[in-house]
């Protein structure tokens, strides 16, 4: 018999009953909050390593609580919050790697607004990469193609999950994104670049969540009633990106 669509890899069902033994994701556990910061440290040396591309961004998991900031300066050691970890919004750190060869970016022409209320157009830079999760539930992570944009008025965020969608609300494919605008090159690179950034995670003892496993239904699992629901509808069956990838209220 074929294996289901939506079955779950075994050493993710054994680390979801584990973290979860009631069957409800709660974000209420302990956290080696020294542990993780060593990870993040460990993983920023190691990111900044790979040639084909420049880290970005890095948001790490336990600032939303302890420093009050969405976006951490990888380069100040006073904006990466304290250890050890209470209760934080976000259990994954966040990073992305972009390529930074001139011909896979693009300049951006946005509208922006000053503190007057006066519209004022802003240019910057857009570009194409990986986002990259790092669960601090269990030792898995995930991998996403998307975007970054960096210009006078700041930055945007790195999304986990699908953030550009067609006129009747499909979720555009990133690979064919990135072909069409920036050609076969792109999407060779991109796919060059996750195969690095998966050996760092691997050699780290981190497994990585493919795109399509984050999306498998997990019928053990509910989410607690102060998660952000993660799909359509909000009551939707809990997946598996709930588990190791979720948002608090």
């Amino acid at each position: 018999m074929a294996e289901s669509s939506f079955s779950i890899r075994p050493d993710i069902q054994r680390a979801i009953d584990a973290a979860y033994p009631d069957g409800v994701i709660d974000w209420i556990f302990d956290v080696d909050g020294y542990a993780l910061e060593s990870r993040l440290l460990q993983l920023r040396t190691l990111f900044r390593g790979i040639d084909l591309a420049r880290l970005m961004f890095e948001d790490p998991a336990w600032c939303c609580r302890v420093s009050g900031r969405s976006h951490v300066d990888p380069d100040d050691e006073d904006s990466w919050g304290t250890a050890p970890i209470e209760g934080f919004d976000r259990p994954y750190d966040r990073f992305f790697l972009g390529l930074t060869d001139p011909p896979f970016e693009a300049v951006t022409d946005d509208i922006d607004y000053t503190e007057d209320g006066n519209e004022m157009r802003v240019e910057g830079i857009a570009f194409i990469g990986l986002t990259v999760v790092v669960s601090a539930v269990a030792p898995f992570a995930a991998i996403q193609p998307g975007t970054y944009e960096e210009s006078e008025g700041g930055h945007t965020l790195p999304a986990l999950g699908v953030s550009i969608f067609h006129e009747d609300g499909r979720p555009v494919d990133m690979y064919e994104y990135f072909r069409e605008f920036h050609g076969d090159e792109a999407v060779t690179a991109v796919k060059t670049l996750r195969g690095e950034i998966t050996a760092v995670l691997e050699a780290e003892g981190l497994s990585v969540i493919h795109d399509g496993e984050l999306q498998n239904p997990v019928p053990s699992l509910e989410r607690g009633e102060d998660l952000l629901p993660t799909g359509w509808p909000p009551d939707a069956p809990a997946i598996v990106r709930d588990a190791f990838f979720f948002v608090m209220l």
